[in-house]
């Protein structure tokens, strides 16, 4: 009795031991809670003004792009007052530039004077600079800029100051070096013997870099923290370390981790950070859902323990902890890791609480890095978890709860303010590049929250990215293709809206997501039921247009320097990114008529040798075909000389007769006159695929007429369609053998097409 006494003493004694050790946790969360709960009741407050000022036309011009259409809703007044308002607007913004300038200039010339100086303090000016770029790159932001653009900000926007204030300090090489180098270490102060923590100076350097990150050459930068073991510093910061530091430097690791090379050799400290990241994850959206629940008393945890003592379990031991042990169990290391996370949080939600309403307005289309707040670190996380989605490694550590974490941000979405969600939807497409998580995906109802994502909105972006994967698992395709017919055209039709309203880079996805599902008859017919065919051609013919305008430029690989970028290399970025758009839209008309072409040939082969034993129809036929299936380059062509046999001269195919009347062929033929003078590494697809939908359209003879027109050349010449076939043939355009090939189908399928034809029912005609 007695040593059971003394043993029920001891679990008393540990377990008040136990409510000590955890009151600073308590109270680190319930000040944690207040402070979301404060800032979302701010925000209930300001909803009601903040959607007044949105309403309209306005919303929907300043997403995806139609920055336009807002301007033109906000003029009222005569055009001699524009003129005279605009022209004062210009004189105001000219002086800003050129005083932000001014500025920069002369902090960094006060840095060079004085940073050999014993006992030099740069965090001034690296707090000044830094608040330059926010406020510069805050100015860059409100004009939507497509968010896949990756190419420096000064070449996507000439106008930008942001751009331009980058190459400015991209040429002082000894700041960029000290700043790269010197400023990210430890001990910078203790090395010149003088006694102060560089804590704050390591927080403005990674402050710094990340606002210029979008001027840096990431491989170069990366090579050179690798060398110094500066990355191996990082990844400390981003394990364990007061905010903003850790929030910072988990972004800029996210960065690194996109060189491929840097991810190899760090894969160790990725598998042991990765979980650590997905826990903080589901930490901060807790938190938040929480907050923003239509209780608030639930988040009172000082008024019932078991949900103070729930969270705090959770936190110490993650989401699907079962018997979370206590700290005197776990050891003293990881309790005191965990009053700083709550810490770290805390302090995350109350720079988000007076931040909250302040940036309402422009945070549907960034989210500012300072002050540091949960949704910038939320950002930051997602960010690095995306950079190493694709790889197989860490594959099993998102099966096992960030499948409810990526729905958990989905969920009732507020168009306002979809910039996480953005994040969210990166990731995910990063992870449904695995056949696995993509069937599971869909298998849990993603797509049809995927589908509930707002548009106009940033997240529509990340949407367009994630069908294109989809798409590019076909046994996803199928899943997606037995599902109800309602969900597929609501698929359909949201990939539809993207090819006409969006930015550049999500047209390309929904461009190759439909190049990618037409050989499914399900997606055929819903792209058919809602005139895609037509909002195809729209996007090439603009782009077109688009290079018509530019002029004859050739096309180089250009890469940003500190010393030389000039108009032409500017041209040449829209020119380059205009001829990928034309491949990618090339691309989806071959597949398109390809896909139509192999089920109209089954439909012919179930009129004709549905009862037949010859092997060839055999091979072939299929009663209830759902799936196009794929097919060599002389079994497609030996198929079209078989249907132009059995067609009349006067058939119509309702592909081919909706190209027509669009101006489809007329189009596909200049873009392969146009293709002369492109030197890009795409030529050769792009020509290819126009051909090769020429093919297939040879099938009807009334496309014969068209390929004899004339057709303006960019010299202001004019030649038949004809023509620019023929130089395809004899290698003028290219030497690839593919396309030399595809050229003498359309001619064979032209010139050598069947004398005598079937006319309606059994009669022939020469």
């Amino acid at each position: 009795m007695s040593e059971g006494g003394e043993n029920g003493n001891e679990a008393l004694a540990g377990a008040a031991q136990e409510d000590v050790d955890a009151e600073p946790e308590r109270e680190a969360i319930i000040a944690m809670a207040q402070a979301v709960e404060i800032a979302y009741e701010s925000d209930d407050d300001n909803d009601d003004e903040a959607a007044a000022e949105e309403a309209g036309a306005e919303e929907d011009a300043m997403s995806c792009g139609d920055a336009e259409a807002a301007e033109k809703n906000e003029s009222d007044s005569s055009p001699a007052a524009d003129d005279a308002f605009g022209n004062q607007e210009e004189d105001t913004a000219a002086d800003r530039r050129s005083s932000t300038k001014k500025e920069l200039t002369q902090i960094i010339d006060r840095w060079e004077q004085q940073q050999t100086q014993s006992g030099y303090d740069p965090v001034p000016t690296l707090k000044s600079l830094a608040e330059i770029f926010e406020r510069e790159k805050d100015a860059y932001m409100r004009k939507d800029p497509d968010p896949l653009d990756s190419r420096h900000p000064y070449r996507a926007d000439p106008s930008c100051q942001y751009g331009l204030l980058l190459k400015l300090l991209f040429r002082k090489d000894v700041f960029m070096g000290k700043l790269l180098n010197d400023y990210l270490r430890e001990n910078y102060f203790s090395r010149q013997t003088i006694s102060r923590s560089s804590l704050e100076l390591n927080i403005l350097a990674c402050r710094l870099i990340l606002e210029i990150m979008p001027g840096l050459e990431t491989t170069a930068v990366f090579q050179i923290a690798n060398d110094d073991g500066t990355i191996n510093r990082i990844y400390s910061w981003a394990d364990d370390s007061i905010e903003p530091l850790q929030s910072y430097a988990t972004g800029l690791l996210a960065e690194a981790m996109e060189v491929s090379d840097t991810a190899i050799n760090y894969r160790d400290q990725n598998m042991r950070l990765v979980p650590k990241m997905i826990k903080r994850l589901h930490m901060l959206l807790a938190i938040s859902k929480s907050a923003s629940a239509d209780h608030p008393s639930a988040l009172n945890y000082s008024a019932d323990s078991s949900a103070s003592g729930g969270l705090l379990c959770w936190m110490a031991c993650g989401n699907g902890a079962s018997a979370p042990q206590s700290p005197q169990h776990n050891g003293s290391g990881i309790a005191s890791s965990n009053h700083g996370d709550a810490s770290n949080m805390s302090i995350l939600f109350e720079n988000s609480r007076d931040a909250f309403y302040k940036s309402r307005y422009y945070k549907r289309m960034y989210i500012p890095l300072h002050p540091p707040t949960a949704d910038a670190s939320q950002k930051l996380i997602m960010r690095f978890l995306t950079s190493l989605g694709e790889y197989q490694e860490f594959l099993a550590m998102a099966f096992e709860n960030v499948m409810q974490l990526i729905f958990g941000y989905l969920e009732n979405l507020d168009r306002r303010d979809t910039c996480l969600a953005y994040e969210v939807l990166k990731y995910l497409a990063s992870l449904l590049c695995h056949k696995k998580f993509a069937l599971e995906f869909i298998s849990h109802g993603g797509l049809e929250l995927m589908l509930k994502v707002p548009r106009p909105s940033l997240a529509t972006t990340g949407v367009s990215i994630a069908i294109y994967y989809l798409a590019y698992c076909e046994d996803a395709m199928e899943r997606i293709c037995s599902m109800q017919r309602p969900l597929i055209s609501e698929l359909v039709r949201y990939a539809l809206w993207i090819l006409g309203r969006c930015h550049d880079s999500s047209k390309c996805h929904a461009t190759m997501f439909f190049s990618l599902s037409f050989q499914f008859k399900v997606i055929l017919d819903e792209f058919d039921a809602h005139d895609g065919l037509r909002k195809l051609y729209n996007v090439v013919s603009d782009t077109l247009n688009e290079l018509l305008n530019g002029g004859r430029l050739s096309y180089s690989v250009v890469i940003f320097q500190n010393d030389s970028d000039n108009d032409s290399d500017i041209n040449d970025d829209v020119e380059c990114a205009s001829r990928q758009m034309v491949r990618h839209v090339c691309v989806a008309l071959k597949r398109y008529m390809e896909a139509h072409f192999f089920f109209k040939y089954n439909s012919f082969l179930s009129q004709h040798y549905a009862t037949s034993t010859s092997p060839s129809s055999a091979h072939y036929f299929n009663q209830n075909p759902t799936v196009a299936a794929k097919l060599t380059f002389d079994q497609l062509h030996e198929q079209i000389r078989t249907l132009q046999e059995h067609t009349s001269i006067r058939g119509h195919w309702q592909p081919v007769d909706q190209l027509m009347k669009l101006g489809g062929i007329s189009m596909l033929l200049r873009i392969i006159s146009f293709s002369y003078d492109w030197l890009n590494s795409g030529r050769s697809e792009t020509v290819r695929s126009a051909l090769d939908a020429l093919s297939v359209c040879c099938v009807i003879p009334r496309v014969y007429v068209v390929l004899c027109e004339r057709i303006q050349m960019l010299d202001k010449t004019t030649t038949s369609g004809f023509c620019s076939v023929l130089g395809a043939a004899a290698g003028e355009i290219t030497s690839d053998a593919e396309v030399l090939k595809s050229a003498m189908a359309v001619l064979c399928h032209c010139v050598c097409s069947p004398i005598i034809r079937k006319d309606s029912g059994s009669s022939l005609i020469n």
